[in-house]
């Protein structure tokens, strides 16, 4: 994954949301702090070619938000290409994108007034400086802590500002048309219908057609096209005789770029065309295909779109080592949906450094972890699990109980019983009655029916709050025991317990709809 492509994106995205959400500045932090860390991976220029970004040269896809307007604020600028140093400063990066989003002033370059501002990180350059820039000029100067300033202010700029024509494009011709004309659907399904009837003498110079409409669909952003010409070329490659395979296989392989993969897999949630004609794309593709999916799960924006990605990658069934770099990830929720993937991967390969993420300090992460533990169940896992349960934090100790109560075995019970045989903390004990109540096992039925029962003896008092917890956790197991016991409960002295009483049994002749557990149940806002 190229570190240009993730800059140029998350950069595309700042500057959007200076124009259209200048009030949004959580998420404008949020995209500052993820630009100054992809910028630590080394220099970025941007730059244009008609209303196409281009990162180090390689074309950043107009499906991403704010990549054809960054382009367009280029241009209209006067700024052939924006140069940005490795680890850039925070405070430089937001100066140019807070210019670009401004209007444009012909009397005072942007450039200029980037450099005046005491910018040292990122440079806008006219047509002429930006071609006798020197290579000196791009030196690699880095900072200690390149994180965005909380208190750097944010104005609110004018509207969108359209691309304006270039010479060759007003005559008509030239190299702006070369990348506006987007082929249309007919040509594409054209070149495809013949490649189907086509005699194997004819392929070749098909193969060529066909390379070229790829390469022009990847140009224009075009990602419909592009799934349609590889998917209709794999249909091909699987009826033809051996020597025009190797042929359609040297073809696909210059097709399917990492660029033209993360195009195809942007489609994953756009429902553009059938997702099977995106799924048989990215499993051709292989780890290369999942680890397009991963790239752009990590950058979504929205819990819609990643559970779209989770799934996908679910599909593919692949992606491993890409999921096991994210769990060096400084972000809680990257390492987290990278736990969570490789928990419901199987990837037992993943279970030492899952293990040490036990002791990460964000609970959603240490809770991940537990689960995915719990769905390699080896050896080693479960002893894992066994000494969160023991851990001296109560914290710690609560969250491994909870992942516990997912599970339904003996074994998952017994731990949870032996874990209630020990714990002193109260909060702990109401979320080991509650993961018990899910596993309703036997016996976890029936410490859960002595925890609620009221207290026996003239000096015995049990805590009405645990007896309540009790009683709702006998709920959830819908046993004719539990049930027989909730109906005297009702009548109890303690109003809390008669209170839990009630609300189990109202739940359980509901007949709760299960609750999601598992892959879907950690795709959340990272709010």
């Amino acid at each position: 994954m190229d570190h240009s492509i993730s800059f140029a994106r998350h950069f595309a995205r700042l500057l959007w949301l200076l124009i259209h959400e200048p009030d949004n500045l959580e998420e404008q932090k949020a995209s500052l702090r993820a630009l100054a860390t992809v910028s630590r991976d080394g220099p970025v220029t941007l730059s244009y070619d008609g209303p196409v970004l281009l990162a180090n040269g390689q074309v950043v896809a107009a499906v991403f938000s704010g990549a054809s307007e960054t382009a367009a604020r280029l241009a209209a600028h006067g700024a052939q290409e924006m140069a940005v140093h490795a680890a850039a400063a925070a405070a430089d990066l937001l100066n140019a994108a807070r210019l670009l989003a401004g209007a444009p002033n012909d009397a005072d370059f942007i450039g200029d007034r980037l450099m005046h501002g005491g910018a040292r990180t990122v440079h806008l350059r006219d047509r002429a400086a930006a071609t006798s820039a020197l290579l000196s000029d791009l030196e690699l100067v880095y900072v200690e802590d390149p994180v965005a300033s909380e208190d750097l202010p944010v104005a609110p700029p004018p509207g969108p500002i359209p691309v304006p024509a270039s010479p060759e494009a007003a005559a008509g011709g030239g190299l702006f048309d070369h990348f506006a004309a987007v082929r249309p659907a007919g040509d594409c399904e054209a070149l495809l219908a013949e490649l189907g009837s086509a005699s194997d003498r004819a392929v070749p110079e098909l193969l060529g057609r066909l390379t070229l409409a790829a390469a022009q669909a990847q140009r224009t952003g075009d990602g419909v096209s592009l799934v349609a010409l590889v998917a209709g070329l794999q249909d091909r490659e699987s009826t033809a005789s051996d020597a025009i395979r190797r042929d359609c296989t040297l073809a696909l392989r210059r097709m399917l770029s990492s660029h033209a993969l993360r195009m195809i897999a942007a489609l994953v949630p756009r429902r553009a065309v059938p997702l099977d004609a995106v799924t048989q794309v990215l499993m051709r593709a292989g780890d290369d295909g999942a680890d397009a999916v991963i790239e752009l799960l990590t950058q979504a924006q929205t819990a819609t779109d990643r559970r779209a990605y989770f799934t996908m990658l679910l599909t593919l069934r692949a992606g491993v080592p890409t999921l096991l770099q994210m769990l060096g990830d400084d972000r809680w929720y990257v390492v987290r949906n990278a736990v969570d993937l490789l928990g419901e991967l199987g990837a037992t390969e993943a279970e030492r450094p899952i293990t040490a993420l036990l002791q990460h300090e964000d609970e959603r992460v240490r809770q991940s972890a537990t689960t995915a533990l719990l769905r390699f169940d080896t050896p080693a896992g479960r002893a894992a699990i066994l000494a969160a349960v023991r851990s001296d934090s109560p914290a710690t100790r609560q969250q491994a109980v909870l992942a516990l109560g997912s599970r339904k075995d003996a074994g998952t019970a017994s731990m949870l019983l032996n874990a209630l045989d020990h714990e002193q903390d109260d909060a702990v004990l109401r979320s080991i009655y509650t993961a018990l109540g899910k596993v309703a096992t036997p016996d976890a039925i029936q410490r859960l029916l002595d925890a609620a029962a009221p207290a026996s003896g003239l000096f015995k008092r049990k805590s009405p709050a645990l007896r309540a917890a009790a009683a709702l956790a006998l709920g959830d197991t819908r046993s004719p025991a539990a049930l027989d016991a909730l109906r005297l409960l009702v009548g109890d002295k303690e109003a809390s317990v008669r209170d839990s009483a009630l609300r189990a049994l109202s739940n359980a002749r509901r007949g709760n709809e299960p609750r999601v557990t598992g892959l879907f149940e950690a795709i959340r806002e990272h709010e």
